[in-house]
């Protein structure tokens, strides 16, 4: 499936996409990112992952070049300083058994300098559990 056959995505979300994987350019992995919001099933799964990768394109533009870019399910970046960015389009963050297991999925677990940027806010128990892993979280802010 395609952008253009995949009726979850509407042309907003389309133009939206290809302007920030234009604003990341020729990075390893950004045909991974153009790839996933073709395979989303529902309008919503599509707006998280382009609304994730606007959130790189802005970190890209306003805080350190983006070096990398993985997409195994949810974006997953590194930038120039060693950061790896996990941007989370979200109003609200509790501590739940699926957050639990993705903040201590083992294989994040060994990056360094990991960040969740979530644009709402979070419970002060998954905050605490998150920092408690070993994350830095930036939360409320908009992309």
């Amino acid at each position: 499936m395609t952008f253009t056959t995949n009726a979850a995505i509407p042309l907003s979300l389309q133009v939206t996409a290809v302007k920030d994987l234009e604003a990341l350019g020729d990075i390893p992995g950004r045909r991974a990112a153009a790839v996933r919001p073709c395979n989303m099933m529902t309008e919503y799964q599509a707006r998280f992952i382009v609304t994730s990768l606007h959130m790189l394109a802005e970190w890209n533009q306003q805080r350190s070049h983006i070096t990398r870019i993985q997409a195994p399910g949810v974006l997953i970046a590194r930038d120039q300083n060693g950061a790896t960015i996990l941007p989370a389009p979200v109003d609200y963050l509790s501590w739940t058994q699926r957050i639990a297991g993705f903040a201590t999925d083992p294989e994040l677990m060994t990056l360094r300098h990991r960040v969740l940027w979530i644009t709402g806010k979070m419970t002060p128990l998954a905050r605490q559990q998150l920092a408690s892993h070993g994350w830095s979280v930036r939360e409320g802010e908009q992309p």
